[in-house]
């Protein structure tokens, strides 16, 4: 089953950066929109298994555990 989140990205980080990052977690980054919501930093999308998206975002997320389960709140089935 194919998941995905909506995230801001770091202005301050490259794409290939956040390839990186995600490629042990085996997830597909996409841009959503160039200039997001936050603050004017790229809107992106992960896509992937719940279980890895839950684990890049217990490792990246550096925030509390409510910020956690937002997060996770926001993971969405993905259609095949």
């Amino acid at each position: 089953m194919t998941n995905s989140i909506q995230l801001d990205f770091s202005h301050e980080m490259t794409f290939g950066d956040l390839a990186d990052f995600i490629k042990p977690f085996e997830l597909q980054a996409k841009i959503i929109e160039l200039v997001g919501p936050g603050g004017g930093n790229p809107l992106i999308e992960l896509s992937g298994t719940y279980e890895n998206i839950v684990s890049y975002l217990e490792k990246y997320n550096g925030g509390t555990d409510e910020d956690m389960e937002f997060f996770v709140e926001q993971i969405v089935k993905k259609a095949q």
